[in-house]
């Protein structure tokens, strides 16, 4: 499966995403499209759901959080709303 993941190329992100840009992880299959934006447009393209995962600034969250009514723990955001339970085997 190939997934399109959306960061911007500041250091901290850069680093978080390191492993799978890289492929220095077993991602058991998964592919990565990497794609690299101002923190700004990210924000506003994970709104519309344009990539499968997005990696939001922290005040982008908690507008997002509101809008979808999340009532549950940690969340990945992309073109549908995920909890971290779905990544369980």
């Amino acid at each position: 499966m190939n997934l399109s993941i959306a960061y911007s190329p500041c250091p901290n992100d850069t680093f978080i995403f390191d492993a799978l840009a890289h492929q220095k992880i077993d991602t058991e299959g998964l592919t990565f499209d990497i794609i690299h934006g101002d923190v700004e447009t990210l924000n506003r393209e994970a709104m519309d759901g344009k990539y499968d995962i997005t990696k939001l600034s922290y005040h982008a969250f908690c507008i997002y959080e509101q809008s979808v009514s999340v009532t549950y723990g940690r969340i990945c955001t992309g073109k549908r709303l995920w909890a971290i339970n779905d990544f369980e085997r």
